[in-house]
């Protein structure tokens, strides 16, 4: 129940109770018909809500990537892993293992401005994009580089590192790596993110 769309499924558990109800007292009227009556109506159902096609429903999440043990063991900090466009229900699932806050949690509640962060990291480590990430808290960033496009990739492994950003780990295939933005070094917070806050008395401001 943790999105208001859901309370909906308790008003259709109410329906099914009264259509069971009314369905009792229709067939206990058809007589000696009413055993042959149910099972037609029960056979009626299951080929009502039977999916046509099932497909592939169900896919098996990756396990936890090694990086995911060093970000346990760091300090703590805010995440962002990369590329933004990755299933984001992996990274979630991973950070079960390291528990730190990060910029690719949802839920019911969508953060504002946290989709606009993640397609920053496109041209991540740009020293205009580090000092927004640094503006508004991030202190890991997590590049998975092998699902990187093409252009990202080489912009990833062709720039030179802004001051104040770190690289610090790799994993053993080293397709992914993890970078470090100090806390000390240029930092802006832009005017739409800013415009996005505004009216959120609540929300904890870097």
């Amino acid at each position: 129940m943790r999105d208001t769309g859901r309370f909906g499924v308790l008003a259709m558990l109410g329906e099914v109770v009264l259509a069971a109800v009314g369905l009792r007292v229709v067939l206990r009227s058809l007589g000696r018909w009413r055993h042959l009556a149910g099972a037609a109506v029960s056979l009626a159902v299951v080929l009502e809500v039977m999916p046509l096609d099932i497909g592939p429903t169900f896919s098996v999440v990756p396990p936890p990537p090694p990086l995911a043990s060093w970000l346990a063991a760091a300090p703590r900090g805010v995440v962002l892993e990369l590329p933004w466009s990755r299933e984001a229900s992996d990274y979630l699932y991973w950070s079960t293992v390291h528990w730190q806050p990060m910029v690719n949690g949802f839920g019911a509640f969508v953060p504002p401005g946290n989709a606009e962060l993640g397609r920053l990291g496109k041209r991540f480590p740009e020293e205009s994009v580090v000092s927004v990430l640094r503006g508004v808290g991030v202190r890991y960033v997590v590049v998975h580089a092998e699902w990187l496009t093409h252009s990202s990739r080489i912009l990833l492994f062709r720039t030179p590192l802004p001051q104040g950003v770190r690289h610090v780990a790799d994993s053993e295939r080293g397709d992914a790596r993890i970078y470090v933005i100090d806390a000390e070094g240029p930092q802006r917070i832009p005017g739409w993110l800013r415009a996005k806050w505004d009216g959120l008395p609540i929300l904890s401001r870097p």
